[in-house]
């Protein structure tokens, strides 16, 4: 009822829940299942399956640094999984989750692996609290080509990926505005920003770009970003890793360090401690966090 007003015999609604028919569907949910965020949909098989039946076998390279280290889980091939698909499908990515949950590592490892390179090119930003505007703009036409008058690109035959790290650390101005988010917010809207090489000003139009970006919730130095750019982008957040990822992550990167060449290089004794030096590892982690 609206204003007195019998809204549904007025226009003539349909009533859903008397003329709703269901449609039946074989419809087989993996049997390791356990939630919606757990499983995807394989168009081939045109089936459900677990993420974490995606997991490749991995062995921890030798003699690599440890931050280089990329121990897929279910959780990174989830947000790289989820990211190609958005931005091969022409839509910007936004991913939002605390610190530690592997977004920035996920998403450049998914931009340098998981795109063929003769088709796509990439750019990568990261902001902080001193970035400014016309920084942001020298790096991204720095990348671009001119394809004819007025118009700026990627290199012929390619599309570009703007990876844009810790979105919402640029300072507030006077007004409240982060003038870094507003050159790109200009690009959301209007395609393009003003040539500032130029006595004319002349706009230039960028085609043929995508936007990933990555942020930690605000607090912290980190700042509320505008709904009107926000808007823009399909949101996903990225949760903790859970104490399975963390566990199979760390007994993959011990047991690259108790052996070399694929021989012992310490003692069983010491070797035998590994489950119970990731568990405590993990345990004492939580407590801290929390």
């Amino acid at each position: 009822m609206t204003y007195g007003e019998n809204v549904v015999e007025k226009y003539k609604l349909v009533d859903y829940k008397e003329e709703y028919i269901p449609l039946k569907h074989n419809i087989k949910l993996p049997a390791d299942f356990n939630s919606v965020f757990g499983i995807y949909y394989e168009k081939v098989k045109m089936s459900w399956i677990s993420w974490n039946r995606t997991i490749p076998n991995y062995v921890v390279p030798q003699n690599v640094d440890y931050n280089s280290i990329i121990v897929p889980t279910e959780d990174s091939i989830r947000v790289a999984k989820i990211m190609n698909l958005l931005v091969s499908n022409n839509k910007h990515a936004l991913f939002v989750g605390p610190t530690g949950t592997g977004k920035t590592i996920s998403i450049v490892n998914e931009i340098e692996n998981g795109f063929n390179q003769d088709e796509w090119m990439s750019i990568g930003l990261s902001f902080s609290a001193q970035t400014t505007a016309n920084q942001t703009q020298n790096i991204i036409d720095q990348g671009m080509e001119k394809r004819r008058m007025g118009i700026f690109g990627p290199p012929m035959g390619k599309k570009g990926i703007i990876f844009v790290d810790d979105l919402n650390m640029p300072q507030k101005e006077e007004y409240g505005a982060q003038p870094p988010i507003e050159l790109l917010r200009q690009w959301m809207d209007y395609g393009g920003w003003y040539d500032l090489e130029t006595s004319e000003k002349t706009f230039k139009q960028v085609q043929s770009i995508r936007f990933v970006a990555a942020m930690s919730p605000p607090g912290g130095g980190r700042n509320f970003v505008t709904e009107r750019y926000v808007r823009h982008f399909s949101t996903v957040y990225v949760s903790p890793y859970s104490d399975d990822s963390l566990k199979y992550i760390f007994n993959n990167v011990l047991e690259s360090l108790f052996m070399t060449n694929n021989a012992p290089s310490f003692s069983k004794a010491v070797m035998a401690l590994k489950d119970n030096l990731v568990i405590s590892t993990i345990q004492m982690y939580d407590k801290v966090t929390s």
